[in-house]
């Protein structure tokens, strides 16, 4: 099946959005046909519960930050909570019988099709929390015979794993334009979106050269920009960047040196002369 878009340049000519982001994503699919590959019952901690979210068990759970992005979540695609504990689908996993750790729910319904959204408290990511909610989710879709969507990001590798380790196959490649109403956000979103993931520097400097001359630095816009110059050979204008990003204050000063010296992107930095006076840097102003 061919999928055809519109040129980037109708959208920005004849619709008159500029700049906006082509995404790339990828569309999963789960229908009743399809056999469930992931068996989600087996080796769960015994601290933790998986439950069909209804209004009911949101009564029991500790209120909690986690809680509250949940309900919101929920707010955001239906009409209500009322509206989605009628005829919306959710399931959880739940620690202690209190706490809610992650969620998979119906982003909609119509057709009885369904389109799934998933998420996991920090704590309790890359634990395989993820794949029993979800396939929890499918099972009970696939007995009331409701096929499944997911959409994610191509970048997204721990969606689209997930999704495919239970037994979603892709349907197709697809690409989705993104535009922020906000100027310096679009501009910054650009920047790393063109200059890191589409490999595209030149166009990722642009777009970072232009938000810069309308904020004020910060580090991570600095140590960004220093690898976009990097690619271009810029590799004395990256070093003065990156000096300039330790002034303005590293969130993770020790994780930034591993960084400096193992990344693969930064690797034509560290034979110049001024290489080791940014590692001293960074040891003199975030003393251990």
């Amino acid at each position: 099946m061919k999928i055809f878009f519109p040129r980037l340049s109708v959208i920005e000519h004849e619709l008159k959005i500029q700049d906006p982001l082509p995404l790339r994503r990828c569309y999963y699919i789960f229908d009743s046909a399809t056999l469930l590959q992931f068996e989600w019952r087996s080796g769960i901690p015994k601290e933790f519960t998986f439950h069909r979210i209804d209004s009911k068990l949101l009564q029991s759970l500790t209120a909690t930050t986690f809680l509250e992005d949940l309900k919101k979540r929920i707010k955001s695609t239906w009409k209500s909570l009322d509206d989605f504990l009628n005829r919306g689908i959710g399931f959880c996993a739940v620690k202690n019988d209190t706490e809610i750790v992650n969620w998979a729910i119906s982003e909609w319904i119509t057709n009885n099709k369904t389109e799934i959204g998933v998420e996991t408290d920090e704590p309790y990511r890359r634990q395989g929390f993820a794949s029993r909610v979800c396939a929890a989710f499918i099972e009970y879709c696939q007995k009331q015979n409701i096929p499944v969507g997911w959409h994610c990001s191509e970048h997204n590798e721990g969606s689209w794993k997930t999704a495919e380790k239970i037994g979603l196959t892709k349907n197709r490649n697809y690409v989705a334009v993104l535009r922020y109403y906000n100027e310096d956000q679009n501009l910054w979103e650009n920047a790393w979106y063109y200059g890191l993931y589409l490999e595209n520097p030149q166009k990722g400097l642009k777009y970072i050269n232009t938000f810069l001359k309308r904020v004020t630095p910060e580090a991570r816009h600095l140590a960004i920009r220093a690898q976009l110059l990097i690619p271009m050979g810029e590799y004395e204008k990256a070093l003065d960047d990156l000096l300039q990003t330790v002034d303005l204050g590293l969130e993770n000063p020790s994780r930034f040196r591993t960084n400096l010296m193992e990344a693969p992107i930064f690797e034509p930095l560290r034979s110049l002369d001024r290489f080791p006076q940014l590692l001293l840097k960074i040891k003199n102003t975030y003393p251990q």
